[in-house]
């Protein structure tokens, strides 16, 4: 069976490989999330992006939760919409009213908060990450309302992601509850097998 996650580690895996070849060290040397950002943001290569997505959520679940919370501050104010971009897409609309500039007014307004999050979702288990920082996120919201609009973003985001196809639904009776357990318990015992 092709196992998805495998191949997305596979290949950031080889764009790590690549970075370390061609003595890159500027990218290993940075330190500051947002420089990381700003490099996924510019990328057009599948495994040098998966590599510094992986990077940067690795870094940011590693980060102090104050450190967490000055990261989504940056987030939220460096790639917001750019309101005078947005004045002069709605003119351009108003002038033209064709195809392209519909498409040139949503691309303006989506800002590239979303398109960030979309490209960070390329980790491997990046859905989960993002989920987990969202968690952080509704946390800090208490005493930072400021970040409400990237907490807008992100569940914009997630309705794309978790729509209802992608959902399973199955019944649940005591039966499947026992194979669950009969599954994870045939799991620890494997584990502690291959530990000894």
């Amino acid at each position: 069976m092709l196992n998805i996650k495998r191949i997305f580690e596979t290949i950031a895996d080889a764009g790590q490989k690549i970075l370390e070849k061609k003595s890159l060290k500027k990218f290993s040397k940075k330190r500051d999330l947002i420089e990381l950002c700003d490099d996924l943001l510019s990328s057009k290569g599948a495994a040098f992006g998966i590599t510094l997505a992986r990077d940067i959520l690795f870094r940011y679940h590693n980060l102090s939760n104050e450190d967490k919370l000055k990261f989504l501050l940056q987030v939220n104010e460096k790639y917001k919409p750019d309101t005078a971009n947005i004045d002069n897409a709605i003119k351009d609309y108003t002038e033209n009213k064709n195809s392209r500039s519909i498409l040139n007014l949503s691309r303006i307004t989506s800002g590239t908060r979303k398109e960030l999050f979309v490209r960070l979702n390329m980790a491997p288990n990046g859905t989960a990450e993002i989920v987990s920082l969202r968690e952080d996120l509704q946390l800090f919201l208490i005493k930072n309302p400021e970040l409400k609009e990237l907490d807008y973003d992100l569940i914009d985001i997630f309705k794309n992601w978790f729509n209802p196809g992608f959902l399973k639904l199955r019944k649940s009776n005591c039966v499947y509850y026992c194979s669950l357990l009969r599954g994870f318990f045939r799991n620890k015992k494997e584990n502690l097998v291959n530990a000894n």
